[in-house]
């Protein structure tokens, strides 16, 4: 275990090796911020001018971020014995740990930001916090620019061992949030000159988690309180205790690109362009008002000093007559806008957006040598972003690490206590009951996309076509599909619909035709509008048909022979046809037997309801 000293030391030569890095990451986050000037000449009385270009930056971020969050991937936890259901089940039960812990946390809105840190600098960093008041695992997704992570080879897919997050406060907010960081109570952070600022990092490695003061940005001595540094020989102090790790995992996970030399400088290149863009165009725009009102020049009479009575040129719009003394001659200097400007605005911004990734075609435009523009915004729209695809892959790597990170947390922080989760998650929606140490028996995990660099839409498509050349099955289509939650409810209630169509479809047939008489439809129209389903308004009405039927027969017979009662299960109901829905009617074969003294064959509950079917959707039994 590291000793504090140790650990300041190793953030510092962390702190001064990712420098470079940060810094370029930094001019990205500028651009994208709109927080920067833009340098034009300095002419006294000149207004500013916003820049006026589009925010390529920003767009190139949002968009290649935006199309790869619409896919979500599917998280697979492999059983340890799969011949075994207890194995089974518990494999089960982590990957519905996982999806329940992302929903309780808002991870669909959370990666949007990850998605956003991976396009600008290359590298993103999520964090596993124990969160202690709730008890369960928090997922933070950290900035980059305040993340330094263990030296690591840019191919490297191992998490780190021990990462530091770097802030930066004031020493006026240090001294109230932590006391001890006082002057007066033996901290180095004085009263006097508190708006300077102090670099405050918090370390995690697999054994432990701690926080410190690291030192002030802005070195001024009467900031520092002095009999600190004769003790200890620097401002730097740790806060807090050290926290044992009980995960035994690095809890911080810091994913990056796989880049030819250093991550962050992909969009580097491109930031001179886009300065070079606002920088033209703000010089057009000057240009052109210069162009409306040009400036204006005066030649005075010989011996005579110009003037204007008044001493006020008016504007020419208010139709007043400016009258001059001791002027020959008023002139303009009219200058015209070069053409060409506009026309290297766009040049720039076309290679912006080849150099970024960005499609002519979703900005409205067409290049190239097919026919059409339509034609390449086709062509554009069903390929693969490879960009897009990077990113997807990089998640595929990286996102199993924070799984396990999330597991171990449950199973270190909080072995024996009982959960239970109720997700919405897309693919694990419901309850999950589980109690880390018996359910846990391993953090491995599995992360998969169905198409990497496909958004829903092109998944859409190529899935479709997939399946309609039969290439797939409708089952592989539906789990494989982002919006699809659970395959098999959904091809339930697709078996259920058809099922109901086609009952609708043969009493429709049977309206029209006249097989089944109107008061049975009035009866059926009736139990539809008080939310009955049709089936289950066709068995009462079936049921009412064979008690009235019933009742009609017990009568006749008790006329004739004096017979006892009828069981209304003896009875054909619906299934006997049209002439069953007046009482008393009975099919001719039954009749004849009703009149020998006999009874009618017996039916099963299963022989019932498939007659019932038949007399619906056909008219006959």
């Amino acid at each position: 275990m590291h000793t504090f000293d140790e650990i300041r030391e190793l953030v510092v030569h962390l702190q001064t090796n990712r420098t470079a890095i940060i810094n370029h990451m930094l001019e990205v986050k500028r651009h994208y911020e709109a927080d920067w000037a833009m340098p034009l000449p300095d002419v006294k009385g000149e207004p500013d001018v916003p820049v006026l270009v589009p925010s390529l930056i920003t767009d190139t971020v949002d968009g290649l971020a935006l199309r790869a969050t619409t896919v979500q991937p599917v998280v697979f936890a492999p059983a340890l014995k799969p011949h075994i259901v207890t194995s089974v089940n518990k494999a089960t039960t982590r990957r519905k740990i996982i999806n329940a812990t992302y929903d309780d946390q808002g991870w669909k809105l959370k990666r949007r930001r990850y998605y956003r840190h991976l396009t600008a600098y290359g590298t993103a960093s999520i964090f596993i916090e124990p969160d202690f008041r709730k008890g369960r695992p928090a997922i933070r997704v950290r900035d980059p620019l305040e993340t330094y992570p263990e030296p690591r080879s840019i191919e490297s897919t191992e998490p780190p061992r021990y990462v530091a997050f770097i802030t930066r406060y004031s020493g006026d907010e240090l001294r109230n949030r932590f006391p001890m960081l006082r002057e007066e109570q033996g901290g180095p952070i004085a009263a006097v000159g508190v708006e300077e600022t102090w670099d405050f990092f918090e370390w995690v490695d697999h054994e432990v988690s701690v926080f410190g003061l690291l030192g002030p940005t802005l070195y001024a001595g009467e900031h520092i309180n002095e009999r600190y540094i004769e003790l200890f020989g620097s401002p730097s102090m740790q806060v807090g205790p050290m926290v044992p790790n009980r995960a035994g995992v690095c809890l911080a996970v810091v994913p990056q690109e796989v880049s030819l030399h250093s991550i962050g400088t992909r969009l580097n290149a491109l930031l001179g362009n886009a300065t070079m863009q606002a920088r033209l165009m703000a010089m057009e725009i000057v240009a052109q008002q210069k162009a409306i009102f040009p400036d204006m020049y005066a030649l005075g009479a010989p011996n005579e000093i110009p003037s204007i009575n008044g001493g006020q040129w008016a504007d020419g719009r208010t139709g007043d007559i400016n009258l001059l003394r001791g002027i020959s001659a008023v002139g303009t200097v009219n200058q015209q806008p070069d053409v060409r400007t506009q026309a290297m605005i766009d040049r720039l911004e076309r290679n912006f957006s080849v150099s970024a990734g960005r499609s002519p075609q979703m900005q409205g435009e067409s290049y190239g040598s097919l026919r059409t523009g339509r034609a390449l915004d086709s062509m554009a729209a069903s390929s693969i972003d490879p960009r897009i695809q990077e990113l997807h892959e990089i998640t595929e790597v990286w996102q199993p690490k924070i799984n396990a990170a999330i597991l171990e947390c449950y199973k270190g922080f909080w072995p024996d206590k009982k959960y239970t989760l109720f997700s919405g998650w897309a693919s694990d929606k419901g309850v999950v009951e589980f109690t880390p140490e018996r359910d846990i028996e391993t953090s491995h995990n599995i992360v998969n996309y169905t198409i990497p660099g496909a958004d829903v839409v092109q998944l859409t498509q190529v899935l479709g076509s997939m399946l309609g050349s039969k290439a797939i099955s409708t089952d592989t289509f539906q789990r494989q599909h982002p919006w699809i939650g659970d395959a098999e409810a959904e091809q339930a209630r697709i078996a259920e619909e058809d099922i109901e169509r086609a009952l609708l479809e043969g009493i429709q047939q049977q309206i029209m035709s006249g097989q089944m008489p109107a008061v049975i439809v009035a009866r059926l129209h009736k139990r539809v509008r008080e939310g009955k389903s049709l089936p289950e308004a066709m068995m009462e009405i079936d049921e009412e048909i064979r008690a009235e039927q019933a009742a009609a027969q017990e009568a006749a017979m008790a006329e004739q022979q004096g017979a006892g009662p009828v069981d209304p299960n003896m009875v054909p109901g619906l299934a006997a046809g049209p002439a069953a829905a007046a009482p008393g009617a009975m099919p001719p074969e039954m009749a004849a037997m009703m009149a020998q003294g006999g009874a009618a064959p017996p039916q099963s509950p299963e022989d019932q309801m498939r007659a019932m079917l038949q007399g619906a959707m056909a008219g006959g039994a």
